[in-house]
């Protein structure tokens, strides 16, 4: 018998400790160290925009003009005076930006795949794009955070590529010649360097290969040193003018961004820029030019501060009801109450590593597991409280529980899959709650409530 109670003993600590631990990893965190700092490699949660607030971008179908100049050999000339012109026999035309015959249904659709492509590789989780199918027109929802500038930069670029030659500005690659654009890094005793990793298709590195034998620095018979350079741009915007000392056969061209210290602001900014950059040139640009007409933030109804404060207000709430719980039940009660904080704590865990966004509905949700779990747990007590059959009716009363949940699991279940963060958020929150009541209370409480009784 005392073989029987020592190891009750043992295991009723071992389940508080796994429990303590877990509440110390979900409430506060694991820091290491990173660079000059701790880090936790907890993953944050993710806040909605109906908490945080949100950015709201309109693009409009770009219907401005552009002045092209040409030679009398049909060479566009970048810029030249009115007296220039003139003098050296140039013409001078006016062109929109967007060829009417661009501007069709199939082009705007196009155009706004383009964008929520971009959104996607960027790794934007909270987003709308809603058009106008007649005029092309686009607005972007999108999370307010530390990148939302950034993203916006990238969601506005047309994305075109080119590599041309430096003199006669014949086009001899473009984005159909790329395969993948990633950012390379490449840390250093000073710093760390950043690059753009641009690898070509199967055609694209037989350009590049004669490229880069073409545009070569050599030396003709007099002795001369010659060189033919190329000249990279994005949206008309030169990048890179260069020239190659050797040729490159394996179709990957590695493009130097920018380097700087891990506490330098440089290093974010370059590595932002190598980001947006490598989002544009993997995928196709976009058919149509749009200009920015307006870039607005929404400011939620119930901001961070709020929910600051209904979070506290809650959590005194559980509190006072934990306190009701132990003083009813005694010791039984405490290990009740000590079940309820781990499952709290595995619900916030579980919460960030699925990504769930928390929004109104998500602090609702929570809300309403909180109170489930905690009349389960009064249940349970109650049942059991001077019942020797306790493992039997703990099992009932789960199973009733079960029964009187499923309404809410279907419910939790369809909401899932809308695309309105209230309702998701709601949804999720509720169905990963109602999912670790049943599964924890099976495996934790129960065990914490018998031995409990037992020693």
């Amino acid at each position: 018998m005392k073989e029987k109670r020592k190891g009750n003993h043992l295991k009723t600590v071992l389940i508080v400790l796994i429990i303590v631990l877990i509440s110390l990893i979900s409430f506060v965190g694991i820091y290491i160290q990173d660079k000059n700092r701790m880090a936790n490699i907890i993953p944050d949660y993710i806040i909605g925009t109906d908490v945080e607030g949100y950015r709201v971008v309109s693009l409009n179908v770009d219907n401005s003009t552009k002045d092209i100049i040409k030679d009398a050999d049909g060479n566009v000339i970048e810029s030249a005076t009115d007296e220039e012109i003139a003098e050296k026999g140039y013409t001078k035309t006016t062109e929109p930006i967007n060829k009417p015959e661009n501007l069709t249904t199939q082009n705007y659709e196009k155009s706004k795949e383009i964008i929520q492509q971009r959104l996607e590789e960027l790794q934007v989780s909270d987003y709308k794009v809603r058009q106008n199918p007649e005029y092309g027109n686009i607005v972007i929802e999108l999370k307010e955070d530390l990148n939302t500038d950034n993203i916006i930069s990238s969601l506005t670029s047309v994305g075109k590529f080119e590599i041309q030659n430096n003199d006669t500005k014949e086009v001899l690659i473009t984005n159909q010649d790329i395969e993948d654009v990633s950012v390379l890094y490449n840390n250093t005793t000073t710093g760390t360097d950043i690059y753009l990793g641009i690898e070509f298709n199967k055609e694209g590195t037989k350009k590049l290969e004669d490229i880069t034998r073409t545009y070569i620095k050599s030396t003709d018979q007099d002795g001369n040193e010659t060189e033919k350079k190329i000249n990279m741009l994005l949206d008309g915007n030169s990048i890179l003018t260069t020239s190659f000392t050797e040729p490159i056969v394996d179709g990957k061209l590695q493009l130097s961004v920018g380097s700087g210290s891990a506490s330098s602001s440089n290093l974010s900014q370059y590595i932002a820029q190598a980001t947006n950059m490598a989002v544009l040139l993997n995928h196709e640009s976009m058919p149509i030019t749009y200009t920015m007409e307006s870039n607005k933030f929404i400011q939620s109804a119930i901001n961070t501060q709020v929910v600051k404060i209904i979070v506290i207000a809650v959590a005194i709430i559980i509190g006072i009801s934990l306190i009701v719980m132990m003083i009813l039940y005694r010791k039984r009660g405490i290990f009740a109450a000590i079940s309820h904080i781990g499952l709290t704590a595995v619900i916030l865990l579980i919460l960030r590593y699925t990504n769930v966004e928390i929004g109104i509905g998500g602090i609702i949700g929570l809300a309403f597991i909180q109170v489930m779990n905690y009349l389960l747990l009064m249940l349970i007590l109650k049942k059991t409280k001077n019942n020797k059959k306790e493992n039997t009716d703990f099992k009932a009363t789960l199973i009733q529980f079960c029964f009187v949940m499923i309404p809410a699991y279907i419910v939790a279940i369809v909401f899932s899959f809308t695309t309105f963060l209230p309702i998701y958020s709601f949804g999720m929150v509720v169905f990963w709650g109602i999912t670790l009541i049943v599964l924890y209370n099976l495996v934790i409480t129960k065990n914490l409530l018998i031995h409990a009784k037992e020693e």
